[in-house]
C-alpha cells in the first residue's frame, strides 16, 4: 500500500493502534481506525504534511467531543440526535460509543461487550447493526445484531489465519451486509453477506485491494476504495450489474466514501495534497468540491440526515475529536 504511503506493521492482539514515527518527518500522522484487522491491520502512516493552503475559506464548524482521544467511523443514528463512533479507550482497546448532541452524554453503545469492538454500520430503520470485533486470537470477526431483540443474529468469521474482516457496511433494509477480506494473495475483495451469516458471494474480483464498501441510500449502488488502478481511488458499482465506475483519478489516496442522504453525492477522505482533508463529489463523478483546508487531519466523514452537514473526526492542536461540518451546497 505504498501507494498511499502507508506502512503495515503488527498490531496487538486486541486490535490496537501502533503510531508509525520518522525523524525525517516535520510532524506526525495517526492511523485510520477503520483498517484495523488484528495482526496484518494498518496501523501506522508515514507522510510528510503540507501547511493549509493559504487564502482557502475554512467552514463553520462545532466541536462535539473535547476528550482529544483518537476516533473512528462516526455515525449518526435517532435522525441525527446521536452519533455512535469508535473510540480508543486505552493503548489496547477499541469501544464504540454513543453521543446523544442534545446534552452530550457520552455512554457505551455496546456495555456487555468488554473485547475491542469498533465500526458500526446500521440498517435504516435501525432495528438491526453489524460491528466488528476481535476475537482475543490476533483475530477480527463480525458480528450482527438485532437492536429489537436484544440477541446476535449471527457472528461471522471467516477464517484466514490473522486476518480477519475488515470493514463492513449494512444494507438499507438489512437484507445483508458487504465486507472486505483478503482472501487470496495481497488482493483484497469485498463480499455480500447474509443477514444470517449463512451465505457469502463475491462481488469484486480485482487484482488490488478494495477497501471501506459503503451502500447507497437506496441500497442499489455500493461505493468503495480500491487500489485496482494503482493508487486509491473512489468507485461505485451497480449492484445489480454493469461496470465498475471510477470517481476520483488522483495520485492521492482517496478513501472511506460516504453517501449523502439523497444518494446524489458522496464525501471522502484524501491525501492528494499531503493532508488528510475531506471532498465532496457528485455520484456521476463531477462537480467536486473540497471541503477542509485545516493543516492537521480531517477524515472519516459522514454525512448528516438533514444533508447540510456532516460530522468528522478532525485534529486540532494534536487533539482528536467530533465537529460538525457543513456541506458545500
Amino acid at each position: 500500500m505504498n501507494c498511499c504511503e502507508l506502512t503495515r506493521t503488527r498490531a496487538s492482539a486486541s486490535g490496537s493502534i501502533v503510531l508509525a514515527s520518522a525523524k525525517r518527518l516535520r510532524r506526525r500522522a495517526l492511523p485510520g481506525l477503520s483498517m484495523l484487522a488484528g495482526a496484518l491491520a494498518i496501523a501506522g502512516a508515514l507522510l510528510e504534511v503540507g501547511p493549509a493552503v493559504a487564502g482557502e475559506p475554512q467552514r463553520p464548524a462545532t466541536r462535539l467531543t473535547t476528550d482529544g482521544q483518537l476516533k473512528s467511523d462516526p455515525v449518526f443514528i435517532a435522525g441525527g440526535e446521536k452519533i455512535v463512533f469508535t473510540l480508543q479507550e486505552t493503548f489496547n482497546q477499541l469501544s464504540l460509543m454513543q453521543l446523544r448532541l442534545s446534552d452530550g452524554q457520552l455512554e457505551r453503545f455496546r456495555p456487555g461487550v468488554n473485547s475491542s469492538h469498533y465500526a458500526a454500520s446500521f440498517s435504516a430503520d435501525e432495528r438491526r447493526f453489524a460491528y466488528l470485533e476481535n476475537d482475543g486470537n490476533l483475530h477480527v470477526k463480525l458480528v450482527i445484531h438485532d437492536a429489537e431483540r436484544a440477541v446476535n443474529l449471527a457472528e461471522y468469521n471467516p477464517g484466514g489465519g490473522f486476518a480477519g474482516v475488515r470493514y463492513l457496511t449494512m444494507a438499507p433494509d438489512a437484507s445483508g451486509l458487504v465486507f472486505a477480506f483478503p482472501e487470496r494473495g495481497v488482493a483484497q475483495q469485498l463480499f455480500w453477506l447474509s443477514i444470517d451469516g449463512q451465505q457469502r458471494r463475491v462481488l469484486t474480483e480485482s487484482d488490488g485491494f478494495d477497501a471501506c464498501p459503503r451502500y447507497s441510500p437506496d441500497g442499489r449502488r455500493l461505493a468503495f476504495a480500491s487500489t485496482r488502478d494503482g493508487n486509491f481511488d473512489i468507485f461505485v458499482m451497480d449492484l445489480a450489474g454493469g461496470p465498475v465506475r471510477r470517481l476520483t483519478d488522483h495520485e492521492g489516496f482517496d478513501s472511506r466514501p460516504a453517501w449523502s442522504p439523497d444518494g446524489r453525492r458522496l464525501v471522502y477522505t484524501s491525501l492528494r495534497d499531503g493532508n488528510y482533508d475531506l471532498f465532496v463529489i457528485n455520484a456521476d463523478g463531477s462537480g467536486e468540491q473540497r471541503l477542509t483546508w485545516h493543516e492537521e487531519r480531517d477524515d472519516f466523514a459522514w454525512w448528516h440526515p438533514n444533508g447540510r452537514q456532516v460530522v468528522a473526526v478532525c485534529e486540532r492542536d494534536g487533539q482528536h475529536d467530533l465537529y460538525l461540518l457543513d456541506a458545500p451546497p
